[in-house]
């Protein structure tokens, strides 16, 4: 393994889930996290 790879696959699963997510719990979790993403980004 390398590291680079594991990252990217970590981050693509990661996206995943994520994505899943947002189909089934549309509304307050895509506020939550983009508040999260808003904080991260400042």
């Amino acid at each position: 393994y390398k590291p680079r790879e594991r990252e990217k696959s970590l981050l693509l699963a990661i996206t995943l889930f994520l994505i899943s997510f947002f189909f089934l719990y549309p509304s307050p979790l895509f506020l939550v996290s983009h508040q999260m993403a808003l904080s991260l980004c400042l």
